[in-house]
């Protein structure tokens, strides 16, 4: 994905001083955007938690941890949401499938 910046030109290039009434249009790269996306490589059951750890940057025992607490906390009801993460977090594009237990 690419942004254009607009400007007069003098940002653009200082040491041309001539684009001073010429509007001019310069290509920017964007970062490449962040999807959250159920993990195929760090997961236990659906991918959710790792998916959620991948996105944020955090460890991935520690989300599965607070997921525990918080079901806890809530009489089951992060059961729930974690059927609906299940449903509605799409899965990880590529063939980077591995089983968590045997590594392969």
């Amino acid at each position: 994905m690419l942004i254009y910046l607009i400007s007069d030109g003098n940002e653009l290039f200082p040491e041309e001083k001539q684009c001073t009434s010429v509007c001019m249009l310069k290509q920017v790269p964007m970062a490449e955007e962040k999807r959250l996306t159920r993990s195929k490589t760090n997961r236990l059951l659906g991918g959710v938690c790792g998916g959620i750890a991948e996105y944020f940057g955090w460890d991935s025992s520690l989300v599965r941890l607070g997921w525990a607490v918080a079901t806890l906390f809530t009489s089951g009801g992060g059961i729930l949401v974690y059927i609906l993460a299940l449903i509605i977090i799409p899965e990880e594009d590529g063939d980077k499938k591995s089983d968590l237990y045997t590594g392969e």
